[in-house]
């Protein structure tokens, strides 16, 4: 049997409005009826006979704008007045005003790409509610992205706020035209830049200039002090320190400075912490939006009546999670350590606000004055903050539920946080003013009024609309490489880390792994005082390598090392055995295990760095940092002893072992940067001609051990 029954075709149009894909809808059919021949190319020709069957001889667009209407949705479109083809088209659902009128205060927005056979540009607006979802304000279809066209999308946006109750913070990437669009709309919104996209654009640029991926990290690294600075004179000095250390890289500087510092006050916490942004920082959200949205897609081929059915799919499942989340948060009670505090809350906040409440409590450092705390919780999140808890705990009292921002106390889609006569000002007038409108024009003339019945009967009856669809023929931003494939072109800092990738050239004992070895090993707070590094060959010598490229600028100068230390702890083997903890005969077993110059080296001849490094240091006068994941924060090695006449080590030397790969590495530190500790033994066994080299230091070890926390 080769065609479907009236049940089949019954299951059919239940599992393709529900967006089954075809394949699986044939799979259970068959699954229930073994004998049934339909094939695919069956399968898709009534399927489109159930289009055409929903459509009742609409066009595409007639059917679009009949849908919207019958979902009661917002929508707004512009046609060229030539060919009356529809160049850009905003909407939105019904229960984004409701979540608008009581969750404004964030928006953020973003443009998508590969969602329709038109290749329009889709710009995305999301907003969020107190439980951490995310939901759709509006989407847009756009013929460009020039600023025309987003301010007419946003001023589309902007109908759906009460004029009253504007949102607080808009996020963006920096897309100018975007940017001056929300200046215009806007005007009363805090705009704010994406951190997400700055950092990884300045670590492109880095990489880019450098071709050396730790050194990008680094100038991240750098950058994010900057940006997290909690004061002005904060943030001067960790920019004059910026400048200071890449002084020797004029370009990358440049491009920092006329980039990104010429929009400090968008990014940069001493700034936006003032704001009311309840931790938005990025367009994260957004981004996740636009993968949610292209898995309901699943093509970039489809029309603009197939796309909305699976849009409208989209946000009704959203609406249900945000719903569910709600429940969640009023009816189950969250583990509370400090209950006394919460007592007020419980149930009647979100779980997110309570975890951030928990998480600013338990902030070490902080009491009940105020110079102390900053006060980040309540201007940024409209939460109590950690000095006024410890206030409220010195009280014996708990937070009062009026303390807590309106936003995290709503916990329901219907109604506003604004009163009910601000309401009353914008939805109830509405009335008033289409009486006032419809007034005017009972009073034109009968042409006139013929001109308005036309345009009347195009919106509410839209299948007496001509309208066209827009071009296929658009030049996108990329055209997918597989066809109907929705996955978006990658990003500059993208093709920049295809073009220098992040796996450094180089033999090492684990040479098939094509993992970055220096910022798998070691902890992401040390990559910004690492300049560069070199992996050296990997014959058995390579810790004499490592010390060769840091002493002589040279790794083939490893023998030379070797020879150097041999003749150096050989002169005083007496004192050397004690700072090994050895016999003179076990002393001597290790002297003997230098003095090997053979380029495969076996394992017992390897440098073992608690042996070689005070010795390293010792004889060329230096400061031996070594960088080791099991012993991070210990290995920090001063001269034992020095000629008379010696003075304190300028040089600083780095070294780091990969445990992963048994494999040291040179590295080059930033001037300046801060050190580890100095290894215990050398305040024990040191001589009298080092007294005092370790107070220099002190300052860069207790920087050290407060930025490690």
């Amino acid at each position: 049997m080769s065609r479907l029954s009236e049940d089949e075709k019954i299951k059919v149009k239940e599992m393709t409005r529900a967006h089954v894909p075809p394949s699986q809808i044939l799979i259970s059919i068959k699954n229930e009826n073994k004998e049934n021949l339909t094939t695919m190319k069956q399968m898709y020709n009534y399927r489109q006979a159930i289009r055409k069957e929903d459509m009742e001889g609409r066009s595409v667009v007639q059917q679009l704008l009949s849908c919207l209407s019958k979902e009661s949705y917002f929508y707004s479109y512009r046609a060229s007045c030539t060919t009356d083809m529809v160049t850009d088209l905003f909407f939105s659902n019904k229960k984004a005003a409701q979540l608008l009128r009581q969750f404004y205060y964030v928006l953020i927005m973003d443009c998508t790409y590969k969602t329709n056979k038109y290749k329009m540009p889709l710009l995305q607006i999301v907003g969020c509610v107190p439980t951490g979802r995310n939901f759709v304000v509006g989407l847009t279809f756009l013929q460009d992205e020039k600023k025309d066209s987003f301010e007419w999308a946003l001023r589309n946006a902007r109908l759906l706020f009460d004029p009253n109750h504007l949102p607080e913070v808009i996020i963006t990437d920096r897309e100018y035209a975007l940017i001056h669009a929300v200046d215009d709309v806007f005007s009363s919104s805090y705009h704010m830049l994406c951190t997400r996209h700055i950092a990884k654009n300045v670590e492109a640029r880095a990489r880019n200039e450098t071709k050396n991926h730790l050194f990008a990290l680094g100038v991240v690294g750098n950058r994010n002090r900057m940006v997290y600075a909690e004061t002005e004179a904060e943030f001067e000095e960790r920019l004059q320190h910026f400048k200071t250390t890449y002084v020797k890289r004029p370009n990358l500087l440049m491009y920092v400075e006329n980039t990104w510092l010429f929009h400090v006050k968008k990014f940069v916490h001493a700034y936006t912490n003032k704001v009311l942004h309840f931790a938005n920082r990025t367009t994260n959200r957004v981004e996740s939006a636009h993968n949610a949205l292209k898995r309901f897609l699943k093509t970039s081929t489809g029309s603009l009546d197939t796309i909305w059915t699976r849009v409208h799919a989209f946000l009704e499942l959203q609406e249900n999670e945000i719903k569910a989340s709600f429940v969640r948060s009023a009816n189950k009670d969250l583990h509370i350590t400090v209950l006394h505090l919460l007592t007020q809350l419980t149930g009647k906040v979100s779980h997110l606000a309570i975890k951030k409440i928990m998480n600013e409590y338990n902030c070490h450092g902080v009491d009940s004055n105020p110079d102390t705390c900053g006060c980040y919780l309540r201007t940024s999140h409209g939460l109590p903050c950690a000095h006024e808890m410890r206030l409220l705990d010195e009280e014996g009292r708990g937070i009062k539920l009026n303390s807590v921002h309106v936003f995290w106390r709503t916990l329901h889609m219907e109604g506003s946080t604004y009163s009910s006569d601000d309401h009353h000002t914008q939805f109830e007038d509405d009335d008033n003013t289409l009486w006032s409108y419809f007034s005017i024009m009972m009073k034109q003339s009968s042409e006139v009024k013929k001109m308005y019945i036309s345009q009347l009967e195009k919106m509410l009856h839209p299948k007496t609309n001509v309208l066209e669809e827009p071009s296929h023929d658009r030049k996108s931003k990329g055209r997918p490489t597989t066809r109907g494939s929705t996955k978006r072109d990658p990003s500059y800092f993208e093709h920049v880390e295809k073009k220098f990738p992040a796996s450094k050239s180089g033999n090492k004992r684990k040479a098939s792994t094509k993992e970055e070895p220096i910022p798998s090993e070691i902890p992401k707070f040390l990559l910004t005082y690492i300049h560069e590094y070199v992996i050296v060959s990997a014959d058995g010598n390579c810790g004499y390598r490592s010390v060769a490229h840091q002493i002589y600028g040279s790794e083939d100068q490893w023998r030379r090392v070797r020879t150097d230390l041999y003749d150096f702890i050989e002169r005083r083997l007496d004192f050397w055995a004690r700072v090994w903890i050895k016999s003179i005969d076990e002393a001597w077993t290790t002297l003997h295990k230098i003095n090997y110059c053979e380029s495969s080296c076996p394992r017992q001849y390897w440098m073992s760095m608690d042996q070689m490094g005070p010795a390293i240091a010792t004889m060329y006068n230096v400061i031996l940092v070594v960088l080791d994941q099991i012993q991070i924060g210990t290995l920090t090695y001063l001269p034992l002893y020095a000629p008379e006449g010696s003075t304190n080590p300028e040089k600083l030397i780095c070294v780091t072992f990969l445990r992963k790969f048994d494999h040291f590495v040179s590295v080059s530190l930033i001037n300046n940067c801060p050190v580890l500790a100095i290894v215990g033994f050398w305040f024990k066994l040191h001589e009298d001609s080092v007294n005092g080299w370790d107070a220099p230091l002190k300052a860069r070890v207790d920087e050290w051990n407060l930025i490690r926390g």
